[in-house]
Formats: C-alpha cells, sequence, structure tokens
C-alpha cells in the first residue's frame, strides 16, 4: 500500500537510471568509457563474433560497436539534478565527444523511469540546449512497476 505522501506526490514512487549508450560503427569504445572513468556493463566491437549475454555464440559479427555506461539512478525529482550532473561530466570531455561524432559515432542518454503510477516528464529548457550541444540524444523510457499485493 502507498503513503498518502507518495499518493499526494505521484514522483516519490518513481525510480530511474541514466545510461550513456555509445556506439560506432568501426572504432572500439574503449576511448570513450576511458577518457569517461567509466567501466561499461555491456561492450561489443565491430567485426567480432556475435554472442549471447551469456557468451554463447551466435551467427554473424557485430555491425557496430557499442557499450552502455550507468551514469546515476534515484528516485523521483532527483531526475534533472542527476542529469544535470552528468551533462556536466560529458561537458569536460566536449573536444572528444565532438571527435567522436564527426567520425561516425554517436551517443544517447537513454534514461529509464518506472513507477505505480501515470506520471508525466518535463525538462528545462536549459538542460535540453546543454545536452543539444554536447551532440547526445535524450531516449526516455517509461516502464510500469508491477503492482505491489
Amino acid at each position: 500500500m502507498r503513503s498518502a505522501a507518495a499518493v499526494a506526490d505521484p514522483w516519490g514512487t518513481f525510480g530511474f537510471s541514466i545510461k550513456l549508450q555509445v556506439r560506432h560503427p568501426r572504432r572500439s569504445t574503449d576511448d570513450v568509457s576511458k577518457a569517461l572513468g567509466i567501466r561499461p556493463s555491456r561492450v561489443v566491437v565491430a567485426g567480432e563474433a556475435r554472442t549471447t549475454g551469456a557468451v554463447a555464440p551466435l551467427p554473424g559479427t557485430y555491425e557496430e560497436s557499442y557499450c552502455s555506461l550507468h551514469l546515476g539512478t534515484g528516485t523521483g525529482r532527483a531526475l534533472e539534478s542527476r542529469l544535470r550532473a552528468a551533462t556536466r561530466k560529458l561537458r569536460k570531455h566536449a573536444a572528444l565527444l565532438r571527435s567522436w561524432r564527426r567520425s561516425g559515432g554517436t551517443l544517447a542518454y537513454y534514461i529509464t523511469i518506472h513507477g505505480e503510477a501515470a506520471m508525466g516528464l518535463a525538462l528545462a529548457p536549459d538542460l535540453l540546449l546543454d545536452i543539444g550541444r554536447l551532440g547526445v540524444e535524450l531516449g526516455i523510457e517509461a516502464l510500469r512497476a508491477r503492482q505491489r499485493s
């Protein structure tokens, strides 16, 4: 059962995760993950044999390099402040990110939010401008948490 405070403020029932997805058609993603000082949770390299997450072989090779970098988690209204902090961190590496994009790579925030109730989301224009200036795409996926009994 949800508390009265959670019902009054649905943000209190929501959790979130922020990841940076790094992709490139030819290059390894090591340069980006090392520069940011974040160990990737998933890495594949263009041209290598495909495998399942359990390292069982699959047909073919990876068409692009990919890694996922965990940037933060939290609950409720902390989403915007965590996203601002992640963007400040990326801004310190703006030259590397520009070079990455010019050579064919892409960068995308991948944000998942999950909760028990309906919710809307708005981000401040200055934050969206900062993200856009870095050339980072913004993806948001909303998931409904399972109802607790």
